[in-house]
Parts: structure tokens; sequence; C-alpha cells
């Protein structure tokens, strides 16, 4: 057996192929003479990719959970580092939808059905996802006998469980920016005053994304700035 032969089973030339199931993968688009417009293949590819990257999210976001719950604050810390710079691509990767012109999309919308990006697996996970990890990380401030405000004006003291609190309210953060930039792209392709292919006005998206994962950790910033206010 020469050193450049394949070695793995599966569909391919070659062990790379094989490994990364490139075969199948490049097998989920449609095919050219498929294409509805030049544009739907990116189409397609951003929103296909948006699930591998949510699936990793998820993948880290339950070490995440595991690492909370066992009080290991900077493992947790480091895997919420790693999903927040997963948002930060997502959220770039939208833009090339930016690269469409509105007309050309409505006729690549006209052979989604009723498809919605609000019917996303990866989406619909993530949002059941995220509010699993504040019961595990109250538990933890409550074994550090502490107080969330107290935590922030004496970080020093718990320093990696601040590190923490911080890396949460850095994941809510950058989700709730990554559906803002969903919502002017939709705005910028059908408008803001139309119906979705469910039905449903645009508009609703603009309250969906006031949604936090964990407002006490945005509230607390209201409690530290009166606290602080009292001592001018």
């Amino acid at each position: 057996m020469s050193s450049g032969e394949s070695v793995l089973p599966g569909k391919g030339k070659t062990d790379y192929e094989k490994y990364l199931s490139v075969v199948d993968l490049l097998a989920c688009q449609k095919a050219p003479e498929a294409l509805v417009h030049h544009d739907e293949l990116m189409f397609q590819i951003v929103h296909q990719t948006a699930e591998l990257w949510m699936k990793l999210q998820l993948h880290e976001l339950r070490a995440v959970k595991a690492r909370i719950e066992a009080g290991d604050c900077l493992r947790a810390v480091s895997h919420l580092n790693r999903v927040v710079v997963i948002q930060k691509l997502l959220t770039q990767q939208l833009h090339l939808l930016d690269t469409m012109s509105p007309w050309d999309y409505h006729t690549i919308r006209a052979t989604l059905g009723k498809g919605s990006g609000q019917e996303s697996p990866g989406f619909q996970q993530l949002l059941l996802m995220g509010p699993t990890l504040w019961p595990p990380f109250e538990r933890l401030l409550a074994s550090h006998e502490v107080a969330l405000p107290d935590l922030i004006v004496n970080k020093d003291d718990r320093y990696p469980l601040f590190l923490l609190a911080e890396a949460l309210l850095g994941f809510d953060e950058h989700f709730q920016l990554w559906r803002y930039h969903h919502l002017k792209i939709v705005e910028r392709e059908i408008g803001g005053k139309v119906k979705s292919l469910k039905g449903r006005a645009v508009d609703y998206l603009t309250e969906n994304i006031q949604q936090r994962f964990f407002p006490e950790l945005w509230d607390v910033r209201n409690t530290l700035t009166h606290r602080a206010g009292t001592s001018y």
C-alpha cells in the first residue's frame, strides 16, 4: 500500500473526502441545471452552513452547562468564547445575502413553499438551550454565597465566577445582534411592512429580538448604576 492510498471507507477518492463526507456534503445543494436563479446556490449554502455552525454552538453550550454544573468557571468561559466566535461568523455570513437584489430574491422565494428562517431546527434548539444555562449559574452563585451585584462590584474576590457572568452576557448579546442583523436583511430583501411566507407580519421579528436569555445579567447594570449614583 502506497503512502498516498486511501484507507478509510466511504465515498470519495481520498481520505480527506471520506472523513468529511465531501461527496454527500456537496450533493446537498441543487444541481446547476436545477437552480432557478444564479444566486440560489449562495442562498442555500448560507443557510446550510448556518445549520452546521448552530450544531457546533449547541455542542459547545452543552459543554458549558456541564462545566457550570461542575463549578469549572474557566473551562465554561473557554467554551462560551468559542460560541461567541461562531456567533460572529453566523452574523458575518448573513451579509452575503446583501449582495442579492431584492427582485432576484423573489425568484428564489417562490421556490421556498412556506419555509421560514424561524423554522430553523438549530435556531429553535438554541432558543431552548440558552435559558437552561441560568439555573446552574444561579446555583453556583448561591454556593459562593454572593449576590450578582456584589460579584461584579467585588469581582477580584471571585474573578473566575465574574468572568463566567461576563461570558454568559457576551453570548446573550451576540445572539441578539445576530437576530437584529437577520431582521435588517429581511427588511432589505422583502420590506418590513409585509407578511412572511407563514402569513405573519415581518415586524413581529422586531419584538422577538428583544428577548434575552439572561435578563438578570442585563438588569443588574441598572442596579449598579443606581448604586454608583449614591456616591456622587
